[in-house]
């Protein structure tokens, strides 16, 4: 897995921040820009950021690293999870599959025959 380490440097205020102008002029030294320097570009309008330019590469490894990290806090929650269940069936407070298999074969009837509402 990547680290925060392997994203693109944090971006220099006084160098990539340009006005929609400036950026519209030099588009093509824009891009190269980006691919240069691994930054990306914060696009302004009346003097407000508006929009983001990035390399693709860079784009597609921050994108990378996003799935990874969601997949692990998801494994993470789950191993919690887990954690969690087993304490409350060690202190009696869980239920066994088959509770756990008629509860929801009772819900899905009663849901069936519209007597619940999800």
């Amino acid at each position: 897995m990547q680290n925060l380490a392997t994203l693109s440097p944090r971006p220099k205020m006084s160098e990539d921040v340009i006005p929609f102008t400036e950026y519209r002029r030099n588009l093509s030294e824009c891009c190269e820009r980006t691919k240069r320097t691994h930054r990306p570009l914060f696009i302004t309008q009346n003097g407000r950021a508006t929009t983001v330019v990035m390399n693709i590469a860079e784009y597609e490894k921050r994108e990378e690293l996003f799935a990874q990290w969601q997949a692990q806090m998801e494994r993470a929650q789950l191993s919690r999870d887990v954690e969690i269940s087993r304490r409350e069936f060690a202190t009696g407070r869980g239920i066994t599959l088959k509770q756990l298999e008629q509860d929801s074969a009772a819900f899905l009837s009663a849901l069936s025959a519209n007597e619940v509402t999800v």
